[in-house]
């Protein structure tokens, strides 16, 4: 379903946790014989919400295309971002306030 800007993809496993998906996440769909690159904009129960570059948005018609292949990458700016958080605590209040 394209709504506007975004696509909602149906995720099998999804709710389960498997397959992980995160926002911020990148996804590879194959498309057309090229590989187009999007980013999860939000995950729902099901679903995730995905953002891709505006001339994919112009050519692909969701009534009549279908996605060959579609792929997630690991995005590792969350995690960079929640290790450094972690070292600034560590820091300012001592590995004892975190760690027991």
């Amino acid at each position: 379903n394209n709504s506007g800007r975004l696509f909602k993809l149906y995720v099998s496993g999804l709710a389960e946790g498997r397959p992980s998906v995160l926002r911020g996440d990148i996804v590879l769909c194959l498309w057309n014989k090229k590989e187009y690159r999007g980013r999860v904009t939000a995950t729902e129960q099901l679903d995730v919400l995905l953002e891709f570059h505006p001339c994919f948005h112009r050519s692909f018609d969701e009534r009549l295309d279908r996605v060959e292949r579609v792929r997630f990458s690991f995005q590792r700016t969350n995690f960079r971002t929640a290790h450094a958080g972690i070292e600034k605590a560590v820091d300012r209040m001592g590995v004892g306030m975190l760690l027991p």
